[in-house]
């Protein structure tokens, strides 16, 4: 679920860009760009949720890989988001 929530707002992300170059196909892009960032934010705080003590964790199938995030970037590149 996380990965799907991050995948679409990438996504969104993409449409963004692409509403600021006047290349986007849908005249609704500029509002689905909009939404990259609280999607991305969403995504983030599911993965903190179901990670412990604040940091995710793969699966110990995946070779026990744990990791920290780094400091908060921006994802909307739309002004005012």
């Amino acid at each position: 679920m996380v990965y799907s929530l991050f995948r679409l707002a990438a996504i969104m992300q993409g449409i963004a860009k692409r509403a600021l170059d006047g290349t986007a196909a849908s005249p609704d892009a500029v509002d689905l760009g909009r939404k990259a960032r609280p999607t991305g934010e969403q995504a983030w705080a599911l993965a903190r949720s179901l990670g412990r003590n604040g940091d995710a964790r793969i699966s110990p199938a995946a070779g026990e890989i744990a990791w920290k995030p780094a400091t908060t970037s921006k994802i909307s590149c739309l002004p005012g988001t």
